[in-house]
């Protein structure tokens, strides 16, 4: 669900931030709310838990915004994900994901060719053992990413990338 959103709301920002004619007013400005439950449904692919089976319900919560006018484009995505994993063979903790956003923000200047992107996503599975928190089992993710480039052609593109980074974190018990 996560990276086919992410998927959708890019193609739409960069279809934005070309389809924007020379003469738009800063009327094109569309906010979508999008709320989708998951589960229950087993999966096994959890970075840290490979092959450990868990039975899975969740809700995500995202939010897209577009501004655009002649001048550029100013695009926000965020996702709320709550979640429960619980183990399919009754031994281990459960796991619950609540709190967590992913931000995605998008800023294309169309006058002087600067493209900004940033991404951040802070979360954590805190387990549960007993029904007490099992802070040993927690697992935390960070990741952060972030680039800036330039088109130099004027071709709606950018062609430099000066400044880019990712750092990706995964804290597994």
């Amino acid at each position: 669900m996560k990276r086919l959103l992410l998927g959708i709301c890019f193609l739409g920002a960069a279809f934005a931030a070309g389809a924007v004619p020379a003469t738009a007013t800063v009327t094109d400005q569309r906010p979508i709310t999008i709320v989708e439950t998951t589960g229950p449904h087993v999966i096994s692919d959890l970075p840290c838990l490979e092959g450990e089976e868990f039975l899975a319900t969740g809700k995500v919560t995202a939010r897209i915004r577009f501004v655009q006018d002649e001048k550029g484009l100013h695009f926000v995505f965020w996702a709320r994900n709550e979640g429960t994993l619980v183990p399919v063979d009754g031994t281990g903790p459960t796991y619950v994901e609540s709190g967590n956003v992913d931000r995605r923000v998008q800023n294309v200047n169309l006058i002087n060719g600067v493209f900004v992107g940033s991404f951040i996503n802070n979360d954590s599975f805190v387990a549960y053992q007993d029904g007490k928190v099992d802070a040993s089992s927690t697992i935390r993710i960070h990741e952060h990413e972030q680039f800036v480039g330039f088109d130099t052609d004027g071709d709606g593109v950018p062609d430099v990338v000066r400044v880019e980074f990712q750092t990706n974190r995964l804290s597994c018990p």
